[in-house]
């Protein structure tokens, strides 16, 4: 009997979602759309596998969809993204799985590279898959 990997994909596109699925349908894979729910999913099991996007507030601007909202010290507020699921990645290494998979159309994309660098050097497999935007 096979193994299944358990996969992880943060995105907040239902079509990434789906595509992810398909690309792991072998595997057990759980989606989530907020940053709150996948730290929770961190926190709670093992993964073996994250798909991790950056841009998580662009399409829909609201926050009980895209869960928790960080209030600046101006008042102002912002989104949580992929930045910082990837710090909270880099201050927590034992819930971090052994590959992460950025996946993203931003150009701050490998701002989340190189914070996932102290794991990198310490095994932890990360590919970038910059896409193209749409034309």
């Amino acid at each position: 009997m096979v193994n299944r990997m358990r996969t992880l994909c943060l995105d907040d596109d239902p079509e990434r979602h789906a595509w992810v699925k398909d690309l792991r349908r072998r595997d057990e894979v759980v989606c989530v759309f907020r940053y709150s729910e996948v730290i929770s999913a961190l926190e709670r099991e093992r993964w073996d596998l994250l798909f991790l996007d950056h841009d998580l507030a662009d399409k829909v601007a609201d926050a009980d969809y895209m869960g928790a909202v960080m209030y600046a010290s101006d008042g102002g507020c912002r989104y949580y993204n992929g930045r910082d699921v990837a710090a909270w990645l880099v201050a927590n290494p034992g819930r971090c799985p052994p590959a992460i998979w950025i996946h993203s159309w931003s150009d701050h994309a490998e701002a989340m590279e190189s914070i996932l660098a102290p794991l990198k050097a310490a095994g932890v497999l990360v590919h970038l898959k910059r896409k193209q935007a749409p034309v």
